[in-house]
């Protein structure tokens, strides 16, 4: 092997290095933000229910807020399972080394696996739960202005389309 072998060799093990150091980095980051935003949209809507909508949400939307509740406690679950489950992969690929065993078997066997998925779903509990608090939310801005959900006129701001006509291609 010469020089420049060498030096790419021990290039290419830091740049690996670097990638690992990222990813970690990325993960842990991941978990923090999902269990911040799923434990803050909780915190949120709670304090819109009580503040805003009070004992009476409007009819047809506590549905939603069970939904998005739901959805916001399944995503937290599933991300500290998921801290679980990384943490035991992480043990099962340091005896796969220590065996031997680390080319022949999957890296840290079905925890990867399900460390993967429960991020995932998560994610995915996160979207849906503030959707579904959205979709409360939306449901009840009423009880801020004291006017029924159907009086509020939905496109006021904005300008009258009366009088406007279709430019033709070659006119822009």
């Amino acid at each position: 092997m010469n020089r420049g072998e060498s030096n790419e060799r021990d290039s290419l093990a830091e740049y690996r290095q670097h990638l690992v150091e990222a990813g970690q980095k990325a993960s842990s980051a991941y978990d923090k933000a999902v269990m911040t935003l799923a434990g803050g949209a909780l915190a949120v809507s709670f304090a819109f229910v009580k503040d805003v909508v009070g004992g009476s949400p409007a009819p047809g939307t506590i549905w939603r807020l069970g939904a998005g509740w739901l959805s916001l406690g399944v995503s937290l679950v599933a991300i500290l399972i998921s801290m679980l489950t990384s943490q035991w992969a992480l043990r099962r690929a340091i005896e796969q080394v220590d065996a031997k065993k680390i080319r022949s078997e999957e890296p840290g066997a079905w925890y990867s696996r399900a460390t993967s998925g429960l991020n995932i779903a998560a994610g995915l509990g996160l979207v849906v739960g503030v959707g579904f608090l959205l979709w409360f939310a939306g449901g009840n801005l009423n009880r801020l202005t004291g006017k029924p959900a159907d009086s509020l006129p939905a496109a006021a701001a904005l300008p009258s389309l009366q009088g406007l006509r279709r430019v033709p291609p070659d006119e822009r």
